[in-house]
C-alpha cells in the first residue's frame, strides 16, 4: 500500500487544480461555458477523491474506488 505524505497530497491537490485551471482558462478565454472556476474545482474534488481512495482504504484495490470518477 503506498503511504501519501502530507507534502505529496498538497502537491497533487495544487497541481491537478492548476492543469484543471489552465483548461477551463482557454476555454473561458474562447466564450465557452464551463470555465476557470467550474474547471478548477472538479478537478480538485476529482483529486481529492483519488487521494482518499488511495490513503484511506486498507482492504481490497484502491484503485476501485477512483475508477468510479
Amino acid at each position: 500500500m503506498e503511504e501519501l505524505s502530507f507534502i505529496d497530497m498538497t502537491f497533487r491537490l495544487v497541481l491537478a487544480t492548476l492543469l484543471t485551471g489552465l483548461i477551463g482558462f482557454e476555454r473561458e478565454a474562447t466564450g465557452k461555458a464551463a470555465g476557470l472556476r467550474t474547471h478548477a474545482m472538479v478537478g480538485f474534488g476529482a483529486a481529492l477523491f483519488t487521494i482518499v481512495s488511495i490513503a484511506g482504504f486498507d482492504e481490497g484495490d484502491p484503485a476501485r474506488v477512483a475508477a468510479q470518477i
